[in-house]
């Protein structure tokens, strides 16, 4: 059940690159989310959040040529490097992927609030951990221990499925921060 959720979310994940991340950059890399129509933005997010389904309709082709097409607008106005790029996008995925899966958590009984200070609060050698491993019972025990000590309820594999996947994209998230502010 570990290895499914984590198979499923992290197969967005890229490989890890930790350093500083600085506030500004969350800022600049908004400029991918604001330029991205919001109708496929929409389908994105809803496609990303369905992961925890096991639907595999995440997006289309289209959907994520608009996605390369919006951060490469944004790319050349910030002149931002091919991997900068290529970060912004995995943000926005990221980001998208975590409020897809904010209406499944209420549905499941989890305040997502609470779920994403929860796992966006583990230490970033976790964070680099999760991202750099898409497949560990190790990393799966590890997210579940974080969300039983803050009080979230894990009783069902649902639950239990929507908390590992919100850890992935919240990890993938800080992972291209930090790395996009890094170039």
């Amino acid at each position: 059940m570990i290895e499914r959720w984590m198979a499923a979310a992290l197969a967005l994940a890229g490989v890890a690159g930790i350093s500083p991340a600085r506030a500004e950059d969350t800022a600049t890399l908004n400029c991918v989310s604001e330029a991205l129509d919001p109708a496929v933005a929409k389908k994105l997010s809803q496609g990303l959040g369905a992961v925890v389904t096991g639907d595999e309709d995440v997006g289309t082709e289209a959907d994520y040529a608009a996605l390369g097409e919006a951060a490469g607008l944004c790319g050349d106005h910030h002149d931002w490097s091919d991997e900068a790029t290529n970060k912004a996008i995995l943000f926005v995925v990221a980001d998208l992927g975590i409020q897809g899966t904010l209406p499944l958590m209420k549905e499941a009984g989890i305040d997502p609030d609470a779920a994403i200070s929860t796992m966006a609060g583990l230490p970033d050698s976790d964070l680099a951990m999760i991202v750099g491993k898409s497949e560990s019972d190790e990393i799966g025990e590890m997210v579940l221990a974080a969300a039983v000590k803050a009080g979230l309820p894990v009783e069902t594999e649902r639950q239990q499925t929507l908390i590992g996947v919100l850890a992935s994209y919240v990890a993938q998230k800080a992972d291209a921060l930090r790395v996009f502010s890094a170039q």
